[in-house]
């Protein structure tokens, strides 16, 4: 049974990772949240590393920690999807699952999304550099209802994925 949770837990952070990615390289969804997007194009910073202009040098350090965390993201869900490829047998356990902890995760945050927010930014940034002041260019750019929103997607992503993954499970039942 613990094998099972386990190979559950796995697809669920794999699940999350995916969906966070498809997010954050996805500028439509910048222009969908009224970014400007001119300023979203400076996001390529992620991408490449570039030099930005018009930024403090706060939000310039905040922002290669963001780079950081990004490329981690993408590095696990990599990881993530081999492992799961050659290991994940029982879909519709790790599925349903998945869907059960997204729920709960989707339920905490309806009610303490400034709470979840805030714990990220401590847990995941060892510096202060991600308490910009009220009027810079970030938090300008990137709103407190942006993330929510952004948030919201994931989550979004998330379900559609568990939901995925509980038909493949139903599937592969059906053929045995």
């Amino acid at each position: 049974m613990w094998k099972k949770l386990s190979y559950g837990l796995l697809l669920f952070v794999f699940i999350l990772s995916l969906s966070i990615n498809l997010i954050v390289w996805d500028l439509d969804f910048y222009e969908s949240e009224n970014v400007n997007l001119d300023a979203v194009k400076e996001i390529r910073f992620f991408y490449f590393g570039c030099s930005l202009t018009g930024y403090s040098d706060i939000e310039v350090m905040h922002m290669g920690d963001v780079r950081i965390l990004i490329w981690m993201n993408v590095v696990l869900c990599l990881g993530l999807f081999v492992f799961l490829l050659f290991k994940l047998r029982d879909f519709l356990f790790s599925g349903l699952f998945s869907l059960v902890l997204t729920t709960v995760v989707l339920c905490f945050a309806y009610f303490a999304f400034d709470f979840i927010f805030l714990w990220f930014h401590k847990i995941f940034f060892f510096n202060d550099y991600w308490l910009l002041p009220q009027g810079s260019k970030l938090i300008t750019l990137f709103s407190l209802e942006f993330f929510n929103n952004a948030f919201l997607q994931v989550i979004l992503y998330m379900i559609l994925l568990s939901v995925f993954v509980i038909a493949l499970g139903l599937k592969y039942r059906r053929k045995k």
